[in-house]
């Protein structure tokens, strides 16, 4: 099982909220790598607390957004 995950809203016209109900499930955190401004809209409400770091993002923010999902 994960650590953690980072996911993108909708990857070729498939939304990953399957996926993130199961790491939901699972007590896996997970951010979000979106261009969305607000994702759950597109997602469902399993992506309304989830960080999202944007698209594209700076990589010391992706890094940062992922250690404090590490430190849960």
């Amino acid at each position: 099982m994960p650590s953690v995950a980072l996911l993108d809203v909708n990857l070729s016209n498939e939304l990953v909220t399957p996926l993130a109900e199961e790491l939901s499930s699972l007590d896996v955190p997970f951010a979000l790598a979106s261009a969305y401004d607000r994702p759950e809209l597109v997602g469902g409400s399993v992506l309304v607390d989830a960080p999202n770091v944007g698209k594209p993002t700076a990589e010391g923010r992706l890094f940062i957004v992922l250690a404090k999902l590490l430190e849960r």
